[in-house]
């Protein structure tokens, strides 16, 4: 019996395909679900996203807030922006384990700085007078990678508001 080369190949891309089929839903599904080895931590796309959405709307909270600073009373608006800026920080310590590392490399490689610009951030807010400069530029540099919605209404604040921002 002669098997020729296009059968050996049809048999190969079956015999490919139903492995893959079995690695996606079969017994080596396990194998598929832990793509890290146990001493690295990984953190699950939903671990990851749910502390980055509530990091991403803090950082929008943080920018209404601060644009509407001349709007609000000076005790709330204190308030509001350390409030923003705890919570923030919470979900910058839940990503932050002690040897953790991530499958995202800027993460990574920034997430102790991101942390101590935050809490730079709230001393400066707590100050009285309260100085929210820190927190703008923290707001602003989540924007430089991740991009900000644009909306009709999103606008360049006025010199005053910029003035408000940083205490002056």
């Amino acid at each position: 019996m002669r098997i020729s080369i296009g059968t050996l190949a049809v048999v190969g891309v079956v015999a490919l395909g139903g492995l893959a089929l079995q690695a996606c839903h079969g017994a080596l599904a396990p194998v598929r679900a832990t793509p890290f080895p146990a001493d690295l931590e990984y953190l699950s796309p939903d671990r990851l996203r749910s502390s980055m959405w509530v990091l991403a709307a803090e950082v929008e909270q943080l920018e209404r807030l601060l644009d509407r600073a001349e709007e609000l009373d000076s005790a709330v608006m204190q308030t509001q922006v350390q409030g923003a800026l705890e919570r923030m920080r919470g979900a910058a310590r839940a990503l932050d384990r002690p040897g953790r590392d991530s499958q995202h490399p800027v993460l990574n490689e920034n997430l102790d700085r991101f942390v101590e610009r935050i809490e730079r951030a709230q001393r400066a807010a707590s100050h009285t007078p309260p100085n929210y400069y820190p927190a703008s530029s923290l707001a602003g540099s989540c924007f430089l990678c991740h991009g900000r919605a644009a909306t009709a209404e999103r606008s360049e604040p006025s010199p005053e508001r910029w003035a408000a921002r940083i205490g002056g």
